[in-house]
C-alpha cells in the first residue's frame, strides 16, 4: 500500500531536493507552499507529485489525510544576532514556526508521523568551550528562531504522536533552489565570481555542517523504516568560519579573505552525531567536495 506523504514548504531549499529522490511510485505525495515557482511546480507535475499553493493553516484536511508529514516550512531568513530582532520579525517566526507546528499536531491523524526539522541552534546560549553536545543535553535557545524550534520539539514530544525530530547542522550544498545566504553557499558563490570573502572577527566560530544531499537521503530512508520517537542531531563535520573561507580561497587564488569587526552570533560548539551513526547511516558528501562542486557550477552559469 502506498504511503500518503505531505511535504510542507515543498518549493524551499530542502523540499526541492527531497522531491528529487522520493519515489512517487511507492508514495502518494502532496506538497504545499504559499509560494509559486512555475519551473519548480512543473517539475513536481512531471514527477506525479501534487502541488497545492496554500499555507499550513489552510491545510487541515491534507494534514489529516497524511500518513507522514515532512515539515520543512517556516521562516528561513532570520536574525543572526539579538540586535537584529524586532517585534515584527519575532511575530512572523513564531507564527510560521511554533504555532504552525501546533496546528499540524492538532490536525494530524493519531497514527501518522511527523518528521520535524529543528536546528542545532537550540544550544546557541552555550558558553564557549562547552563539551560536545548530545541529544540529552539541555537546550538553551536565545533568539526567536531557535526558541520556537525548542518549543516545537517539546510540543511534539508531549503530543504523544509518532515523530522524528532532526536537529540540523548548517545545511549547505547545490540545489536548483539554493539558499545561497548559508555561509558555505555564500562563500562558494563569491569565490566563483572572484569576490573577496569577509569573515567576522577572527573566524574561529565553529560551524556544524551537513550537506542537503545527505539530509534528504536520510529523510527518504526514515520514510521506509520504523525509526520513530527520536530526536537526532544531524551533523557530519565541524569547521571554523576561517577554515571554510580558506577552502574557498585555495580554489581561487584571485580572491582574498578580509577579517572584519562585525558582531558575531556566537563562538559555536561541537554537536555529537553518534546517535545518527548508530542507525548505520553513512554520509556521502564533505565540505571540500561540495564547495568545489558549487564553485564549478556557478562558474559555468
Amino acid at each position: 500500500m502506498k504511503k500518503k506523504v505531505l511535504i510542507t514548504g515543498i518549493l524551499g531549499y530542502i523540499g526541492t531536493e527531497l522531491v528529487s529522490i522520493l519515489d512517487s511510485e511507492k508514495n502518494d505525495i502532496i506538497g504545499i507552499d504559499n509560494n509559486y515557482i512555475n519551473s519548480a511546480v512543473q517539475n513536481l507535475v512531471e514527477k506525479n507529485i501534487i502541488f497545492q499553493q496554500k499555507d499550513v493553516f489552510d491545510s487541515a484536511e491534507l494534514i489529516s489525510w497524511a500518513d507522514y508529514i515532512v515539515h520543512t516550512s517556516g521562516i528561513t531568513k532570520v536574525p543572526a544576532v539579538k540586535s537584529q530582532e524586532t517585534p515584527e520579525t519575532s511575530h512572523n517566526i513564531i507564527t510560521n514556526g511554533e504555532i504552525a507546528t501546533r496546528f499540524i499536531l492538532d490536525n494530524m491523524n493519531d497514527s501518522a508521523r511527523i518528521i520535524f526539522l529543528s536546528t542545532h541552534c537550540v544550544f546557541e546560549s552555550l558558553p564557549p568551550n562547552s563539551a560536545k553536545i548530545t541529544e540529552e543535553s539541555p537546550v538553551c535557545p536565545n533568539l526567536s528562531y531557535s526558541t520556537t524550534k525548542a518549543n516545537s520539539e517539546k510540543d511534539i514530544v508531549n503530543s504523544k504522536k509518532d515523530y522524528l525530530i532532526l536537529r540540523l547542522a548548517s545545511v549547505y550544498g547545490w540545489s536548483n533552489n539554493i539558499r545561497w545566504s548559508i555561509l558555505p553557499n555564500l562563500f562558494s558563490r563569491k569565490t566563483a565570481f572572484n569576490e573577496n570573502l569577509s569573515v567576522f572577527g577572527s573566524g574561529s566560530q565553529i560551524k556544524p555542517l551537513v550537506s542537503v544531499f545527505d539530509l534528504v537521503k536520510f529523510i527518504n530512508w526514515s520514510l521506509n523504516n520504523d525509526y520513530k520517537n527520536e530526536i537526532v542531531q544531524f551533523v557530519n563535520e565541524h569547521r571554523t568560519v576561517k577554515e571554510i573561507a580558506e577552502i574557498c580561497a585555495s580554489l581561487n587564488p584571485e580572491i582574498s579573505i578580509n577579517y572584519t569587526s562585525d558582531e558575531t552570533p556566537n563562538d559555536g560548539y561541537y554537536v555529537s552525531n553518534k546517535k545518527l551513526l548508530d542507525t548505520g547511516f553513512k554520509f556521502e558528501k564533505t565540505i571540500e567536495g561540495e564547495i568545489f562542486d558549487m564553485i564549478s557550477r556557478w562558474k559555468s552559469i
